[in-house]
């Protein structure tokens, strides 16, 4: 006859020295946008028909857009304005 045994989960009683100070502090991450919404206010750069970042001007979008275009040239890269729900091509000059 074989003894079976079983795992048990250990338990710190106490915080470990310099362990109590990281769990005190709670960060704000950004959420995640829903899969089928679109942002509802800024500059998102659209790449290839998904959102992929968020600006606060359309300046920043399109500086943004603009690298991303000359890094990759064959993707597409389209800036969506929240506020007047259009969409502009961004297209580098060579």
């Amino acid at each position: 006859m074989a003894l079976r045994t079983t795992k048990g989960l250990l338990k710190a009683s106490e915080p470990r020295d310099g362990a109590d100070v990281a769990d005190e502090v709670e960060e704000q991450r950004p959420g995640n946008l829903r899969p089928n919404s679109f942002p509802t206010e800024g500059f998102s750069l659209e790449v290839d028909g998904k959102i992929k970042s968020q600006y606060a001007t359309a300046e920043a979008a399109t500086a943004a857009g603009a690298e991303l275009k000359r890094k990759f040239p064959v993707i597409q890269v389209m800036i969506y304005d929240a506020a007047g729900k259009t969409r502009t091509l961004v297209d580098v000059a060579k």
